[in-house]
């Protein structure tokens, strides 16, 4: 199987490489919104437990009652009393839409000393949106978080809306961070270990397609349950880090392959009839150890069990699929300049210091 699949992929490399442009593009087009689709919090409580099963009860006869939006209003040289703070902030408070707003509480709503601090220079405003979905009640916060604003005022927004929207946001910001500095960082490394770019260029193109399509599935999934937004951290961690991982044992074996003599297509096929299968195994079964994760009723760990399940199947299938077809374009150029030219021979299985340490004595001291 893996050498017929290893033939086809360099037979149809052409459309092999277009498809997986394409798919690439799209996952990652549609994928990226997921951020705004993931649930708030973490999610580490189990919807059978008894204190759930007490909030549902309590729910029932009383009705929800919750802050999901609290606005903090400050001002450094003006009172509450003061006709420039109230002014303003009552205007802006009348003019917020109430479509989606079940309860709107202040200080000139409930004549409370609470909702005012000592110094009476802060006030807040509470709001209950009418939603019980995380993620729609941060698209309705959205809608009216610049109505909120009042000028001339510090504004700062609290409740479990606004963490998990501001959760949301950080997340992305990390992501974004992290994968900017690593990136160029892993480039560097890996074109110092393999001394070709273009070998160390097809580890970090099969990372890319296997995070972008697993952004998509991960979003595929928010449209049946909620998923914890530490989802995110495990498809850039895994997406990644496996499939680098996956490709840099293909690499290596079809240098390895194209070093002994055989032809381009000939080192393709016994890449995939070993180092293939091997992944593919591999893959299998950590997929499977993730997917045990979805037997448990917490968010956390079913989003920790789609999310790892889904993109290590993604990382084995771009490596089985992509990097056979590219290999077969990239051929002899995949192999050091030097080697290319006949100036370096590859070191002895029987010689190295990687050979010396796989076969040191461990009760030698070395």
């Amino acid at each position: 199987m893996f050498s017929a699949l290893g033939r086809f992929a360099a037979r149809r490399r052409l459309w092999v490489v277009i498809g997986t442009l394409i798919f690439t593009v799209v996952a990652g087009g549609w994928g990226s919104g997921v951020l705004s689709s993931l649930g708030g919090g973490a999610g580490f409580d189990d919807p059978g437990s008894e204190s759930v099963h007490a909030d549902e009860i309590v729910a029932g006869p009383l009705g929800r009652y919750a802050n999901d939006i609290v606005a903090l209003y400050e001002s450094p040289d003006k009172t509450v009393d003061d006709p420039a703070f109230s002014g303003p902030l009552q205007s802006a408070l009348a003019a917020v839409p109430r479509d989606n707003i079940v309860r709107l509480e202040s200080y000139w709503t409930t004549k409370s000393p609470d909702f005012v601090s000592k110094d009476k220079h802060s006030t807040y405003v509470t709001i209950q949106l009418n939603s019980s979905v995380d993620q729609q009640r941060v698209l309705q916060l959205r809608a009216i978080q610049d109505k909120l604003k009042v000028s001339g005022l510090t504004v700062r927004f609290g409740g479990l809306t606004s963490m998990t929207d501001q959760v949301n946001r950080q997340t992305l910001r990390d992501l974004l961070f992290a994968e900017s500095l690593s990136i160029p960082l892993l480039l560097i490394l890996l074109v110092f270990i393999f001394r070709s770019f273009i070998a160390a260029a097809l580890p970090l193109l099969i990372g890319f397609t296997a995070a972008f399509g697993s952004f998509a599935v991960l979003r595929f999934v928010t449209l049946f349950t909620d998923i914890s937004t530490f989802a995110i951290q495990v498809v850039s961690i895994l997406g990644l880090g496996l499939a680098i991982d996956y490709a840099l044992l293909m690499v290596n074996r079809f240098r390895e392959e194209m070093r002994n003599g055989h032809s381009v297509d000939e080192a393709v096929r016994r890449t995939m009839v070993t180092s293939g299968r091997t992944i593919a195994f591999s893959g299998l079964i950590v997929a499977m150890s993730f997917a045990g994760l979805t037997v448990f009723p917490s968010r956390f760990l079913l989003s920790m069990g789609y999310a790892g399940a889904g993109v290590t199947l993604l990382a084995v299938l771009a490596t089985l699929t992509v990097l056979p077809a590219v290999l077969r374009y990239a051929g002899p150029r995949v192999n050091s300049r030097k080697e290319r030219l006949g100036k370096s021979a590859p070191v002895p299985v029987t010689e190295g210091r990687w050979y010396r340490l796989t076969h040191a004595d461990p009760r030698s001291g070395c």
